[in-house]
C-alpha cells in the first residue's frame, strides 16, 4: 500500500527527528558526546596555561642561553609575539588555574583574561561571567579603555665602546627588552657583528 503524502511526510520528520527509534538513548548518548567534547575543551585551555607556567618557571631558574634554547625547543622563540604573551598568561596561571572548569579554550581568550587587573578579573568570575564560551572581545569589554600611551624612546650612545664592547652591551639590552616586550632599533653593522658572533660560536 502507498503511503499518502501526510503519512510520508510524517515518516520524513520522525527520521530526522529520531522519533520511531530509541530516541532516550540516543539523547543519552548526545550528552555523553557533549560532556566528553566539553572535558577536552576545558583540558585544552588548562594544559595551555600549565605550559605557559612552566615557562615562566623555566625563565626563573634557567640562565639565559639555556633559557633561550629552551624556548627554540618548545616553538617561542624568545623574541616573538606569542612568546611574550605566553609570558603574560605564565604570571597569571595561579588565578586562571583557580577556575580551569571556566577557562576558554581559546588562547586569546585567555590572554586577554591574563591582561585584566586582579579586580576585574574577580569581578568577572564573580558576576558568572567567565564561561568556556566567553571570547577574547567579550573579555576586553571588561576593562575599561586604558589611556594612549605617551612615546617613550630612549637612546644609546655607544660611540665611545670598541666593537666587542657594543656587542656584548647589545645582547645584555636585548635580554632586558626581551623580558619587558619592549622594542630595540639597530645599525646594520651590530646586526653584523651578532651574526659574525654567532658563527664563530656555532
Amino acid at each position: 500500500m502507498i503511503p499518502s503524502q501526510k503519512q510520508a511526510v510524517s515518516n520524513r520528520r520522525n527520521a530526522m527527528t529520531g522519533a520511531g527509534h530509541n530516541s532516550e538513548a540516543y539523547l543519552t548518548k548526545k550528552n555523553f558526546f557533549l560532556s566528553t567534547y566539553t572535558r577536552f575543551r576545558k583540558e585544552e585551555g588548562e594544559n595551555y596555561v600549565g605550559g605557559c607556567k612552566v615557562l615562566v618557571e623555566a625563565e626563573s631558574e634557567l640562565p639565559s642561553d639555556f633559557f633561550n634554547e629552551f624556548c627554540e625547543d618548545i616553538g617561542l622563540p624568545r623574541r616573538s609575539s606569542m612568546f611574550r604573551k605566553a609570558r603574560a598568561i605564565g604570571k597569571a596561571a595561579d588565578r586562571l588555574l583557580a577556575v580551569s572548569d571556566r577557562l576558554p579554550d581559546s588562547k586569546s581568550a585567555i590572554y586577554e583574561l591574563a591582561n585584566l587587573e586582579p579586580k576585574e578579573f574577580g569581578e568577572l568570575v564573580d558576576n558568572g561571567e567567565l564561561t568556556p564560551r566567553i571570547t577574547a572581545a567579550q573579555v576586553r569589554g571588561q576593562s575599561p579603555e586604558s589611556p594612549k600611551r605617551e612615546r617613550c624612546v630612549i637612546p644609546v650612545d655607544v660611540t665611545a665602546l670598541g666593537s666587542g664592547e657594543r656587542l656584548t652591551l647589545f645582547k645584555e639590552i636585548r635580554e632586558a627588552a626581551d623580558k619587558y616586550g619592549a622594542k630595540i632599533k639597530l645599525p646594520k653593522s651590530l646586526h653584523m657583528g651578532e651574526r659574525s658572533d654567532e658563527q664563530r660560536t656555532g
